[in-house]
């Protein structure tokens, strides 16, 4: 029987992040309190992408390509505005558009026939991201090596609950060490200081006292943040070791679409 991964959706996304690709000629950013331009004035703008035929607009009322054509004449000098240039640019950014999108549906294709051909048939699922849910369950799956979205009914909410705290665990341990790591060294440099005598308020006699107190509280803390970072690391080992068995589910694909995606029915654990 053969296991498959589920992975957070985003296939769609990036084709057009591909295709978006081809509009960054150049990312440094220009400022301008008003933009006049022939397809309206922008205030408060700044271009923060320009390419042979256009530049990008983030003003307060959105994000705009405004053509080159549209530019006054000193921003056209600017960035070498050529007709000819901008006019091969937008060709060659709208093949490799098409490009791309002509890959996605054939996949798109390919998968579809794929899936349809395993109706019916039971397959275990490993469960690795929880989507969206409107009125089914949406995920997105690794089927020999290939990516898939797809929808899924009767998951198990232990399953599901499984799942999203092993996910919020896998996130907030790297931010908690990142956290430790600062606190640590400022510890160390607080406790430090607390040992240098002189430079202290002479307005103030215990100064010295209050500083190695607080340089005290503050290693201490690091210390607990440590401990706590270290059992928060060992449950995530221990979340990682389960996550084959606790996160997984047998199910089977069904002949029922929403949309283009087709649902899959989940009928047990295991």
């Amino acid at each position: 029987m053969r296991v498959f991964e589920i992975f957070p959706a985003g296939l769609i996304a990036a084709v057009f992040f591909q295709a978006a690709q081809t509009a960054s000629a150049d990312t440094n950013e220009i400022h301008l309190d008003v933009l006049l331009t022939g397809q309206g004035n922008f205030t408060n703008a700044s271009i923060i992408r320009h390419n042979p035929a256009y530049i990008v607009v983030d003003y307060p009322g959105g994000i705009i390509n405004v053509a080159d054509s549209n530019l006054p004449p000193d921003l056209q000098k600017q960035f070498g505005y050529s007709p000819a240039n901008a006019d091969s640019f937008l060709k060659q950014e709208k093949a490799s558009q098409k490009a791309a999108y002509d890959q996605f549906a054939a996949q798109h294709a390919a998968d579809a026939a794929y899936l349809a051909s395993l109706n019916g048939t039971n397959r275990i699922i490993r469960i690795t991201s929880i989507g969206d849910e409107i009125r089914i369950l949406q995920v997105a799956a690794t089927i020999d090596g290939r990516d898939q979205e797809i929808l899924i009914r009767n998951l198990p909410s232990s399953v599901r609950d499984f799942v999203n705290r092993y996910n919020q665990l896998q996130a907030n341990v790297p931010a908690f060490a990142e956290k430790v790591q600062y606190d640590t060294k400022a510890a160390d440099r607080a406790d430090t200081l607390a040992s240098v005598v002189g430079g202290r308020d002479r307005g103030y006699e215990n100064w010295p006292v209050t500083r190695r107190y607080r340089a005290k509280l503050m290693v201490l803390n690091a210390k607990d943040e440590g401990e706590t970072l270290q059992q928060m690391q060992d449950h995530l080992k221990q979340m990682t070791d389960d996550a084959p068995q606790l996160a997984a589910v047998i199910a089977y694909p069904s002949s029922e679409f929403y949309g283009t995606r087709q649902v899959w029915v989940c009928t047990g654990v295991p």
